[in-house]
């Protein structure tokens, strides 16, 4: 897999958000921008890196090897951010409380990279951050490290660890 130069990632998360010359949007604060447009970059930076019909298929089959409990458990952590999407999406990918397996499945089969880049930019900035709070209120070295830039390094190492399955 191809590295990124650390120049083209501080690039891409500090000019949106210095570059702004109106108000920050949706009332969120600069550190809350910080995080939204420094996921962003690095999911689309990750998609640009990875064989995506891989990590479709690898991911199709996680959710195929789930029992139905497993699923609506792991579902049922996901739903309060899910619901927080744009109505469109919601529309478009069946996103309810009750989603079976079955609907997960076919919009995973549904992804491909260009795709994967609109979704990322349709995720409304808010929402990113309410995930990236809410992971951090799970774990104690995220809570106890006051640097943002830190607990975005570390939110998104754990998630590429549970996109690569380990």
């Amino acid at each position: 897999m191809r590295t990124l130069k650390p120049w083209i990632i501080l690039a891409a998360v500090c000019l949106p958000v210095f570059c702004q010359a109106a108000p920050l949007a949706g009332n969120l604060s600069a550190s809350d921008k910080l995080v939204a447009v420094s996921f962003k970059a690095m999911a689309k930076a990750f998609l640009a890196v990875s064989d995506v019909n891989k990590l479709k298929k690898d991911s199709i089959a996680r959710v195929e090897k789930m029992n139905e409990g497993k699923f609506r458990k792991k579902y049922s952590r996901a739903y309060p951010i899910l619901r927080t999407l744009p109505a469109a999406l919601k529309k478009e990918y069946a996103v309810s409380e009750d989603m079976d397996k079955a609907q997960a499945i076919a919009n995973l089969r549904s992804l491909n990279k260009d795709r994967a880049y609109q979704l990322i930019d349709q995720v409304p900035d808010q929402t990113v951050v309410m995930a990236f709070k809410e992971y951090g209120r799970r774990s104690a070295a995220a809570k106890n490290n006051e640097d943002i830039s830190v607990r975005i390094r570390w939110v998104w190492n754990k998630i590429m660890l549970r996109v690569r399955g380990r």
